[in-house]
């Protein structure tokens, strides 16, 4: 049983019972409710912060390893609210992902014939009880396979080391956060899209690999390497390398947002 349903399971019988005795005439009419649960809710949370410590020292959480098993294409959907994140190409020989695991994690996968789709619930990483042992979610995907990312995030800082990984798709949903990200090196063609408030967005362009960059938002800060790029148009604004043309690994980038201060090198 997850902690989180043990947590308001116990609540809901606390006050169900509480009801119960004041209906029974048991637990006096003037006994206020809230005065009684709020400490009764403490003691709980702090039962489970304590049980879990325990468990860890006795059952150390073994990382989630999910199989390939004939898999021809990868693609992750991530939902997080807030904390850290980062994602790399190193899941061991066989494996579509391989992730730590932690409280407030919950993950579901579904295959189709050549496709293994997973689905995941990574709780926030800034509350240590409520989140991995490490403080941040490690995402492993395959180097082998071709791969779509979808992450949906709040106030979340993003690390994506993605230089291995053979990319298609990459959509990113985000609210005030920091984000960088190295893109694929030898992914042939990646389209990277990217939403997001007030946030500091940088990535990292590979030298042989070419690049369109279009910027759809507010007020924002760019910098780009100039005699890397060409300006094809100013609304919005269009950017493409020199050698995007003839460039084998391209990718396409689609950057959305509010005040935002992009950096790509």
């Amino acid at each position: 049983m997850k902690r989180g349903n043990l947590f308001w399971g116990l609540i809901l019988l606390f006050i169900g019972g509480f009801l119960l005795g004041r209906s029974l005439d048991i637990i006096p009419k003037d006994v206020d409710l809230f005065g009684v649960l709020i400490p009764f809710a403490l003691i709980i949370f702090g039962g489970l912060i304590l049980l879990k410590g325990s468990s860890n020292r006795t059952n150390p959480i073994q990382p989630l390893v999910i199989p390939l098993e004939g898999a021809n294409r990868v693609d992750l959907e991530i939902d997080h609210g807030a904390g850290m994140i980062r994602v790399d190409g190193r899941a061991p020989g066989g494996a579509a992902l391989a992730v730590n695991q932690g409280s407030g994690f919950d993950h579901k996968v579904t295959r189709t014939p050549g496709v293994v789709m997973i689905n995941v619930d990574a709780g926030p990483t800034f509350i240590p009880f409520l989140g991995p042992e490490s403080g941040e979610w490690v995402f492993s995907l395959t180097n082998q396979k071709p791969v779509t990312l979808n992450i949906e995030a709040g106030a979340t800082r993003l690390d994506l080391d993605l230089t291995e990984i053979k990319l298609s798709l990459l959509k990113v949903s985000m609210g005030a956060a920091g984000f960088k990200c190295a893109l694929p090196a030898k992914a042939g063609s990646s389209v990277v899209d990217v939403e997001c408030g007030m946030a500091t967005l940088e990535f990292i362009l590979p030298a042989e690999v070419g690049a369109k960059v279009l910027l759809k938002q507010g007020a924002s800060a760019t910098d780009l390497d100039m005699e890397r790029f060409e300006l094809l148009s100013q609304n919005p604004a269009l950017y493409q390398t020199r050698n995007y043309a003839d460039a084998l690994n391209r990718v396409d980038l689609n950057l959305e947002g509010g005040a935002n201060s992009i950096v790509i090198k």
